[in-house]
């Protein structure tokens, strides 16, 4: 086995592990301390990686070179690796994670980091980093990832230079690491809409995954249904600890009415799938309110108050073509209404009754235009005396 981008100084077999028929090969460079691999190198820049091969009959083949999300120059990342096969888990161990520069001035003069180990899991033939672990009290120099071990989903790492800055210098521990419940939250829970016309789609609206566990949250899918869709997103199959993502969801009714649906978030945490209600309500393109309109008595030859009516525009795009008109012995007195309304906008027309004769009069406020519902009308109705 070599590595498919091996170069000199990276110590490609410093470190090695196997489970069946998974390999997990370290290259972790040769920049010190601690490395047992060798000396300095002029090229310092090298962060580290491991790879991993899986047997196929005789024949061992590079499947994944695993890097570290944070890794940096010199961190050794590879110094250590275990493998379980039965879990599709790896460790890897960084033990000068978060490198210090050479000026940092440290008890026993050594420029190590605090030490880090990077779990690693494969889901549908893809290796992920799930969580990178670390010691609570942990401090410069102590080198935790040195030396790491797996068995199942339980890692072992240990520190040999524990309590580096302490009279038990290099007292040495091994710490246990176990996976715990990977928790989200959703925001908001339940999203509506509003109002769309039938067949359009609405501005999108956002929906928010929260990870708030301090593992890696690695998601399978997000999914809408019903009249809905998502619009964009800056959620990929992977969500770091304490990170948050957003999905836009659109809505295009096609049915008029009250329409539900959910946006389900299907991922490794402990309650997925996690869902959202959605709803929305389909409505015409355009509406005159209110759909009638009573004047009461008035004089035979007078004229009534106005009163006035709303013209709306329920679409993402103008309304066009605007015609109003009136029939029996009602007029319109006054409007903010011209040939067009624009998307989502609204205008008023007012109307008066002037009887011509008594009795019972009654008329209509007609409105035709480009909606697909065209015309639109309010019944009117008044009495003569």
């Amino acid at each position: 086995m070599t590595s498919s981008d091996g170069a000199a100084d990276n110590y490609f077999g410093c470190s090695v592990a196997v489970s069946g028929t998974t390999a997990v090969v370290g290259s972790p460079g040769p920049d010190f301390p601690g490395n047992p691999c060798g000396g300095t190198s002029n090229t310092r820049t090298y962060a580290g990686a491991a790879y991993v091969f899986v047997l196929s009959g005789t024949t061992w083949s590079q499947q994944a070179e695993l890097t570290a999300s944070d890794g940096a120059a010199e961190e050794n990342f590879g110094i250590s690796v275990a493998v379980d096969e039965s879990t599709s888990t790896t460790v890897v161990g960084a033990l000068n994670h978060p490198v210090l520069p050479v000026a940092t001035p440290v008890k026993v003069g050594l420029i190590g980091g605090q030490g880090a180990a990077y779990v690693f899991v494969k889901s549908g033939g893809t290796w992920s980093q799930q969580a990178e672990v670390a010691t609570a009290d942990g401090v410069a120099d102590e080198n935790l990832g040195e030396s790491v071990a797996l068995s199942g989903s339980t890692a072992v790492a240990g520190v040999p230079w524990y309590k580096v800055e302490t009279s038990q210098l290099g007292l040495g521990a091994a710490y246990v690491f176990v996976p715990g419940a990977i928790t989200v939250t959703l925001s908001p829970i339940s999203l509506s809409l509003g109002n769309e016309a039938l067949n359009n789609t609405s501005a999108a609206k956002p929906v928010r995954l929260t990870n708030t566990s301090t593992g890696l949250l690695n998601i399978s899918s997000i999914a809408p249904n019903g009249d809905f869709a998502i619009s964009s997103s800056t959620c990929g199959t992977i969500l770091a600890a304490g990170k948050t993502c957003k999905v836009n969801v659109t809505f295009t009714p096609t049915q008029l009415g009250a329409r539900t649906g959910t946006l389900s978030f299907t991922d490794d945490a402990s309650n997925s799938p996690q869902t959202v209600a959605l709803s929305g309500t389909g409505v015409v393109d355009a509406t005159l309110t209110p759909a009638s309109e009573n004047y009461g008595t008035v004089t035979v030859g007078t004229t009534s108050k106005p009163k006035t009516l709303t013209l709306a525009n329920n679409q993402n795009v103008p309304l066009s073509a605007i015609v109003i008109s009136t029939t029996g012995d009602f007029a319109v007195s006054s409007t903010t209404c011209t040939t067009g309304l624009g998307a989502k906008d609204k205008c008023s027309i007012a109307v008066t009754f002037t009887p011509m004769q008594t009795g019972t009069r009654t008329g209509k406020l007609r409105v035709s235009d480009s909606g697909n519902n065209s015309p639109q009308t309010s019944s009117l109705t008044g009495i003569g005396k």
